[in-house]
């Protein structure tokens, strides 16, 4: 695969959803899906964001689906993934009721954006993939999976591809030299958190993407 392939993703997206209840008559009115919106527009933006089949007091089902059809119009460059049974999850701890939920966030996904809208690349929370999640990932349509670079994995026959970047951690000087030296033949994998989507961050993210379409990129989200 060309090493001019991009894969962006948001990690942990909640309020985003929650803000739904109060967004009128489009989801651009929320001001996160506004602000992806517009790198999509302007710079060609393909994105992948990973939620939680729960939270603390809420789930996937109380989100509306009277988006869906803006939503499923926009499955071409949005995506959304499974990324953990909760957002209680700790680092390395096995959720015997993975399978259940997985199957629940991708119905609950179809139901308020379409099945177009699933993605079949994902990043689990902490990079946690036992044996028995990639097996149902696998069984379940998954082809890709997101790793961190060194990670020892029995991918049972998926693609993994390393994730290079991380916005609210890596500096300016660091994203152009990750760019520069990314010469591998996987995808250059980029992501952040919805919670890290400061002003600062949004910045960094856009400037980012500005560069790899200069550097002539391609976005992905499958």
């Amino acid at each position: 695969m060309s090493n001019h392939i991009c894969h962006i993703s948001i990690d942990d997206v909640t309020n985003a959803f929650r803000s739904l209840s109060h967004a009128g008559d489009s989801i651009y009115n929320v001001r996160f899906f506004r602000y992806i919106y517009a790198l999509h527009r302007l710079l060609g933006l393909k994105m992948t964001l990973y939620v939680y089949a729960q939270n603390r007091e809420w789930t996937l089902k109380y989100v509306t689906d009277i988006y869906k059809h803006e939503l499923e119009e926009a499955s071409d460059w949005l995506k959304f993934g499974f990324h953990a049974v909760s957002d209680e999850q700790k680092e390395n701890n096995y959720m015997p009721n993975f399978e259940g939920a997985f199957v629940e966030a991708n119905k609950q996904i179809e139901r308020f954006a379409g099945a177009r809208s699933i993605a079949e690349i994902l990043r689990l929370h902490y990079w946690y993939y036992p044996a028995e999640y990639v097996e149902t990932l696998k069984n379940h349509g998954v082809q890709t999976i997101l790793t961190y670079e060194g990670q020892k994995i029995a991918s049972l026959g998926l693609n993994q591809w390393i994730t290079n970047i991380r916005i609210e951690q890596d500096t300016f000087r660091q994203i152009i030299n990750k760019i520069s030296h990314h010469v591998n033949n996987q995808p250059l994998v980029i992501f952040t958190h919805e919670w890290a989507l400061n002003r600062r961050n949004k910045i960094k993210l856009a400037i980012t993407i500005a560069l790899l379409r200069l550097l002539g990129y391609q976005f992905i989200c499958e």
